[in-house]
């Protein structure tokens, strides 16, 4: 694999793009390691019983996934540079697919390993699956269809969501998996799907990633004047919208103290993604390519660029690494008795600090596998490593 300092002469990566995306993985983390080590309470989105700290690291993390997805349509639209629209499609289709059929096995059961399956988990990469499979017939549209479709998918969500109600005619459930997400899906008298992230919105944001792909066909400096223009115009965007109360939901109120009214404004709807939401996130992923494509040569990138390089692989190994740990610490704290299946206690219950002493003892850990195979992906050129 090529230095952080320059593209891998194979594939010419653009750094920034892996840097940027090795970054979530970090944030992604960050996250996850709330879940497990922290748990699920209190909420750090709840102004009434969260902590500015707890918040912030919750709030740090918002960029994951529209940054990724964001990412994702870029990497496709760069792959159809050197493959025809038929190849490209084929390839997104059935990675897709591939990603669809992970979610709902492998990933959902490090997060719940309950082998009874009674509960289904379509979250992240289940999104990104269906994304994928939709961008496979999008790419056939002329552009500016493809914008029209885009913009007017994320403007259907925003109608359902803020109106609290889905396109009539339309199942509710059907409404959830497309529209709007972050509820449960009965599927028998003892199962149920927990549909986390709807498809469409998602599928919209894969959709602008495609579109934005040929600014990076530009050179350096023009690249990274009109990212940081259309960056610093969205954050414009979200303050603009904020201000006036439209774009999301749940409008935002002052507080009782300055810290905790920027918290208000800053706690945007992700499940469905808002106007807001999305852009107070993508404005700052796109300074961060503009950043990125400045400062690669230095440590930071070259620790970030081999977790970019292989997400997928650093995805599944740190959620696995992070529920086995979860549930070694849960059974000192609770007792072997309490873990199930499925685990009563999954969690230690353990504070903030700790979240963040074992988060970067866990990022120590796994770069060393994380680039052992991004090298084996470099080096590969078995078809099956473009999955991964």
């Amino acid at each position: 694999m090529a230095t952080a300092s320059e593209p891998a002469a194979t594939d010419h990566r653009l750094v920034e793009i892996d840097a940027l995306r090795g970054l979530i993985m970090v944030l992604m983390a960050l996250d996850h390691t709330r879940d497990f080590i922290m748990g699920f309470e209190p909420s750090p989105t709840d102004l009434a019983t969260t902590t500015p700290a707890l918040f912030a690291t919750r709030w740090v993390t918002h960029i994951c996934a529209p940054g990724f997805i964001l990412l994702a349509g870029v990497s496709a639209f760069l792959l159809g540079q050197k493959r025809s629209a038929a190849s490209l499609s084929s390839f997104l289709a059935l990675r897709g697919a591939f990603l669809v059929v992970l979610e709902v096995t492998v990933v959902t059961f490090a997060w719940i390993p309950d082998p009874s399956r009674s509960l289904i988990l379509l979250q992240v990469i289940w999104a990104i699956g269906w994304s994928m499979i939709l961008l496979a017939g999008l790419i056939h549209l002329p552009r500016p269809a493809m914008a029209a479709v885009a913009l007017g998918l994320l403007g259907m969500v925003a109608w359902a969501d803020i109106q609290g109600f889905g396109i009539p005619a339309v199942p509710p459930s059907v409404a959830v998996f497309l529209l709007l997400g972050g509820e449960t899906v009965p599927t028998g008298d003892q199962s149920a799907l927990l549909v986390s992230y709807a498809v469409l919105p998602w599928a919209a944001v894969m959709a602008l990633g495609y579109l934005l792909g040929p600014v990076f066909t530009r050179g350096e400096g023009a690249r990274g004047r009109l990212l940081v223009r259309l960056g610093l115009g969205m954050i414009a965007a979200f303050l603009l919208l904020r201000a006036t109360g439209v774009g999301d939901p749940v409008p935002w109120v002052a507080q009782d103290t300055a810290t905790r009214t920027v918290m208000a404004l800053l706690n945007a709807e992700k499940y469905p993604p808002s106007p807001v939401y999305l852009l107070m996130t993508l404005g700052p992923t796109l300074l961060l390519l503009a950043a990125f494509a400045r400062i690669r040569t230095f440590a930071i990138a070259r620790v970030l660029v081999p977790l970019g390089r292989a997400p997928l692989f650093f995805y599944v190994l740190h959620l696995y690494a992070l529920r086995a740990l979860g549930l070694a610490l849960a059974a000192i704290v609770w007792g072997p008795g309490q873990l199930g299946p499925p685990p009563l206690h999954s969690t230690p219950e353990w504070g903030l600090g700790a979240t963040w002493a074992i988060w970067i003892a866990a990022l120590a850990v796994l770069f060393w596998p994380t680039r052992w195979f991004a090298r084996l992906k470099a080096r590969s050129r078995g078809a099956w490593t473009s999955y991964l």
